[in-house]
Formats: C-alpha cells, structure tokens, sequence
C-alpha cells in the first residue's frame, strides 16, 4: 500500500496564492505534483476552494460614506504624533548593561582586595636582597681585609679607615 503524502506547511500556506494563480511557476509545479500524487492534498484544495465560494455568497458589506474621510483622518493623525518613548522597551537593555556594569566592578574590586591583601601580608623573598644590597656590593672589599671576625671594635675602625664605612 501506497504512503498517502500531504502537503508540507509550506505548501498549504501558498494555496491561496496558488489557487488565484499567484504562484511563480517553480511553486506551482510542486504544488500541482502534491495534487496528482495526494488524495488528502487534492480534497484539502477542494475544501478550500468551496469555502472561497461560499464567501462569495454573502451579502457584500458597504462601508460608510464617511468611511474614508475618517480613515485618511486617524491615519494623518497618527503620522503626525510622534510615539511616545516608554522605559519599558528599554528596560531589559538597560538591565544588561546595568549587570554587565555591576559584574565588572565586583570582578575589579575583588581583583584589588586580592592584590592588596597579598601585598601587605605575604612576604617579597626579594626585599631583604634589596635592603642588603650594599653589603652584597662591597662584599669582596669585606673579605679582602685581615682583622679576625671577634673584634667588634677594630672591624668597624678599619672599615672607616678604608672608606668602606663611609659610602
């Protein structure tokens, strides 16, 4: 038994323009190659056809004489008031932008707290180099004088006498 094939969404939203013979020639082939192969196709445009009869057995409406000029009016009208600009389109923009901003300044203050934190309380390994840097400089005029380590105040004489203590 054959697979009985409809119309896709696409199809069926084109059968109007397809029956008033609007469609480009490409579109109506698919539709017409549904038709031939489709029973259920076939009888959805033989619905739609007898439903635009039955249209046009109801009494036609006549609008208003002042129809028209009422129309033109509110038209007219409407182009020129300006429309009015309302926070509530541009609230969820401003949300965005608002958290975006609030998000960065935490990242920023907790990026600051962190470094100062280290900062002050950890230890650089380096700055008791720097302190000592001018013993380090003059090390080898340090070991290059003969006074015996026990002396206290005979280092510190030679040390002035050789300029070292001075600099």
């Amino acid at each position: 038994m054959d697979k009985i094939s409809r119309l896709k969404s696409e199809q069926r939203e084109d059968l109007v323009a397809y029956l008033d013979g609007e469609l480009d020639g490409e579109q109506s082939r698919a539709i017409d190659q549904a038709l031939v192969g489709s029973p259920v196709a076939r009888h959805e445009v033989e619905m739609l056809t007898r439903t635009w009869e039955m249209l046009d057995l109801l009494p036609a409406e006549k609008a208003p004489e002042t129809f028209t000029h009422t129309t033109m009016q509110t038209v007219l009208l409407e182009e020129k008031t300006e429309p009015s600009v309302s926070l509530d389109q541009y609230y969820p923009q401003v949300r965005l932008v608002g958290m975006a901003f609030i998000w960065l300044a935490g990242v920023s203050v907790a990026s600051w707290l962190g470094f100062t934190i280290s900062n002050r309380w950890v230890q650089n390994p380096t700055d008791q180099l720097v302190e000592d840097l001018p013993v380090i400089q003059n090390l080898e005029l340090y070991e290059s004088l003969d006074i015996e380590v026990g002396t206290g105040v005979e280092l510190l004489k030679e040390l002035e006498r050789t300029g070292a203590i001075n600099e």
